[in-house]
């Protein structure tokens, strides 16, 4: 079983469109190298490996059962890692609620001690990748595979920007941008939301 998030990172500048990053997260745990010693604990500015996280052949496997139609290119093109903040326990992140891991205790059990810092490796999406993504992701669980609450979030979100333009629900604006000694102005495309 593999659970599909989904998130923004943002350009290399200000009002840069940036990427979006796809990642999964898997009933099975990913092999480890043993070590010796105390197992390192989440914690809010280190970022430790996502123990259950996909990997990108899985995620690109997932998303083609899916949207069998959709045309993703190769993986080695789109991956990319990416730190994402997530509920965690000293044993490690909490399982998102669509996931079940064998041999675990029941999540009510789990207590979360907080947000625990945590890289992920996933595949990275331009916006209209994105978009061409979000619109028809089917949100009802397919064999195997389950769309985690944070992309529903993004696909509702797209969906509702798609309504904006098509009802053209938008206004120009200006927005300063640049150092004080430099000071700019870009011209952007707001919603009208009234």
């Amino acid at each position: 079983m593999i659970v599909l998030h989904g998130s923004w990172l943002p350009g290399p500048t200000p009002g840069t469109a940036g990427n979006f990053i796809i990642w999964g997260e898997t009933s099975e745990p990913r092999p480890r190298p043993k070590r010796r010693g105390r197992r390192p604990q989440p914690r809010p500015d280190r970022a430790l490996p996502h123990p259950f996280q996909a990997t990108p052949e899985q995620i690109l496997d997932a998303l083609r059962r899916l949207l069998p139609d959709a045309g993703f290119p190769p993986t080695e093109e789109l991956v990319t890692q990416a730190h994402v903040l997530l509920p965690s326990s000293n044993r490690g992140p909490l399982a998102s609620p669509q996931l079940i891991r064998d041999g675990e205790e029941a999540e009510e059990d789990i207590k979360p001690s907080g947000l625990g810092l945590w890289e992920v490796a996933g595949l990275a999406l331009n916006p209209m990748q994105t978009l061409a993504l979000l619109v028809p992701l089917p949100l009802e669980p397919r064999p195997g595979v389950a769309v985690g609450s944070d992309l529903r979030f993004w696909n509702a979100a797209a969906k509702f920007a798609l309504e904006l333009l098509a009802r053209q629900r938008f206004l120009p604006a200006l927005v300063r941008h640049g150092s004080a000694k430099t000071p700019a102005l870009r011209a952007i495309w707001q919603p009208a939301l009234d």
